[in-house]
């Protein structure tokens, strides 16, 4: 709704009179403030001051102003529109930013963005990010579901901590050169590509593969530092030659899974095993890792497990179709 030049003024004054008295309620008698003036004064202090915390989240649509971001024709106009007394709107830094325009809008910017270390590309983006030049302090970076476009030529900041692929992205990763600092990766549901000839950043601590990831690895050479590994709803590729690094700590198994693994080579540091719906493998030949501590079997499992040696340190064996079970060493 538009309303013309009277109405507009009519209305602020009704709610400067009802914040007048407001304030004059909760403040005593004698009220707090000497004039509107100072009031205003005061509240544009409060604006500039919590402006220039950065701890507000932007989301980016086409009819959000550019007068909320500092790039150079931005800043011209605000500074015009502050000289004759229309505008007193101060940058705005937010520290998490959800964009859903094209990336080359991004150069626009300037300085706005220093401070984000979460960017969001929404659910409807899907253009090229080989020439984005990153906000230099960012941790966390998510694709949305439509998001499905080569990421070989990338430069990922070096800050970069946690990388998050939507649905939709499904393209060749064996020449992306990942950040070093890269601690997490999760690819979403349709990503199934080989991952023998990939490069994994040395920091990485956990990897996440969606529900249509079903491609071997024999032949992955994962990261010294990796913790965590999951795999999706379709995963079922033998892993009885496998080489997974001994800092693992916990591997989860989807929905299809149903290999051998009497002669998997557990990593030396596994404390949690999970095996999903569909496993159903006899375990009596099992090396179990003597760092062992929770082992889960799903719906499907029908193997005997009397008189398996278990290792000293498990704690806690489920078996989905069968009360889950403390054990007693």
């Amino acid at each position: 709704m538009v309303m013309d030049d009277e109405q507009g003024n009519k209305r602020s004054k009704l709610r400067q009179d009802a914040l007048d008295i407001a304030l004059n309620q909760v403040s005593g008698v004698n009220g707090w403030y000497t004039s509107k003036l100072q009031l205003q004064l005061a509240s544009l202090q409060l604006c500039l001051a919590c402006r220039r915390v950065p701890t507000s989240h932007l989301t980016v649509e086409r009819d959000v102003l550019a007068l909320l971001w500092p790039h150079s024709a931005a800043e011209a106009t605000r500074s015009r529109l502050v000289s004759l007394g229309q505008s007193r709107v101060p940058a705005l830094r937010p520290r998490k930013v959800t964009w859903n325009l094209a990336t080359l809008s991004m150069r626009h910017c300037g300085d706005a963005f220093e401070s984000v270390d979460v960017l969001v590309f929404g659910d409807s983006f899907d253009y090229r990010v080989d020439r984005v030049t990153w906000p230099p302090g960012l941790k966390k970076l998510i694709f949305g579901k439509d998001f499905d476009r080569s990421v070989d030529r990338v430069a990922w900041p070096r800050s970069l901590k946690q990388l998050t692929f939507g649905t939709g992205f499904n393209k060749p990763i064996g020449s992306v050169s990942c950040s070093d600092s890269l601690q997490q990766i999760a690819f979403g549901t349709c990503f199934n590509q080989p991952v023998e000839d990939v490069t994994w950043p040395a920091s990485l601590q956990e990897l996440t593969f969606g529900r249509e990831f079903n491609q071997p690895l024999q032949g992955v050479t994962w990261s010294a530092s990796l913790q965590k590994l999951t795999f999706g709803r379709y995963f079922n590729q033998p892993i009885d030659r496998v080489m997974f690094p001994a800092s693992l700590r916990q591997i989860t198994f989807g929905f299809s899974f149903d290999q051998p693994i009497s002669d998997v080579l557990w990593p030396v540091s596994l404390k949690r095993l999970v095996f999903g719906y569909w496993f159903n493998q006899e375990v009596h030949e099992v090396s179990w890792p003597a760092s062992l501590e929770e082992l889960s079997f799903g719906i499907k499992f029908q193997a005997p497990v009397d008189g398996i040696d278990w290792p000293d340190s498990l704690q806690r064996l489920t078996i989905a179709h069968r009360p889950s079970m403390p054990l007693q060493m």
